[in-house]
């Protein structure tokens, strides 16, 4: 089982070589790493040069594109393997076992996607000392399929005006947000479509989907600046009717201050393009189907 795993990028080099680290220290080792730049000016390209000749499993091109999403789909286009991931330039794998725990769970169903949990982390780390260690928070009952490295640690910190509280990281970054996408067990599949007209979806980057499943999409939409992942999310759902597994372990760090919520405009414009795909998704309430979306992640910042 071979993955391909894409990853877009455009002057990100000040944090790419975390996001090639992340892929190249990983214990499952049938893989390939796709990168494709967008022209960058930064040094992104002797960075990758530099790399692929250390990591032959690393592949990339740099030409001009139409954005995020038409680089995605050229990524899938020269994809190899059998299973498609994402990993954005400014993010990384929450440890050395990601693709090794999706391996396993496609092995054992009979599925198209398999899909995961995610944290949102701060910029930079407070701990780079800690590059190990993995702080997880599971739904009750639940258990990762691979052990960690280790668990993980949470300090008591001043916070000002002598309060103290409690903070939480992941190798060595803060937690922002943790996207925990079911509390207890995977809803069937009547749950999950009333689920998605609810607004819910599963975190994008942590959906490896099958790459035929992807290729009779015809690959992401490029006519939206911001949401076409949500888009072909529920196009994957609600056209395709693909078979999903959720895998109730977090295996992504996402940075705070990407696309979709690196400022208000860029919020305002996803909850515009949002609504309009609902609407396109023939939803009954859209306006409430949006503002559930966004309100169900007020507890993300909570949750531990």
């Amino acid at each position: 089982m071979l993955f391909s795993i894409i990853t877009v990028t455009r002057n990100g080099a000040k944090t790419l070589m975390r996001a090639l680290d992340s892929v190249a220290q990983q214990t499952f080792q049938d893989y390939e790493h796709l990168v494709i730049d967008g022209c960058s000016t930064d040094g992104t390209v002797e960075l990758l040069h530099r790399y692929a000749l250390q990591h032959p499993r690393l592949r990339y091109i740099s030409e001009p594109d139409r954005g995020v999403y038409d680089a995605i789909n050229k990524g899938i286009h020269m994809a190899q393997g059998e299973i498609i991931a994402l990993l954005h330039a400014d993010d990384f794998y929450a440890d050395a076992y990601v693709l090794q725990r999706y391996a396993r769970a496609f092995e054992a169903h009979p599925v198209d996607a398999v899909y995961s949990d995610l944290v949102y982390v701060g910029n930079s780390p407070i701990f780079p000392e800690k590059p190990d260690i993995v702080i997880r928070y599971l739904p009750r009952r639940m258990r990762p399929a691979l052990p960690y490295q280790s668990l993980g640690f949470s300090l008591t910190m001043p916070i000002g005006s002598g309060s103290r509280r409690k903070r939480h990281f992941i190798q060595g970054y803060p937690i922002i947000r943790n996207w925990v996408t079911h509390r207890l067990s995977q809803p069937d599949t009547s749950q999950l479509l009333r689920l998605l007209h609810r607004g819910w979806m599963p975190p994008h980057p942590t959906l490896l989907v099958k790459r035929d499943v992807l290729q009779r999409t015809q690959g992401y939409r490029t006519d939206k600046k911001i949401s076409s992942d949500y888009e072909m999310i529920l196009r994957l759902f609600l056209q395709e009717r693909i078979r999903t597994c959720y895998l109730p372990v977090t295996t992504y760090c996402m940075t705070i201050g990407g696309l979709s919520n690196g400022s208000w405009k860029n919020i305002l414009l996803k909850s515009r393009e949002d609504l309009q795909i609902m609407k396109q998704y023939h939803f009954q309430h859209p306006l409430l189907s949006l503002a559930w979306k966004n309100i169900s992640k007020i507890p993300q910042f909570f949750y531990r």
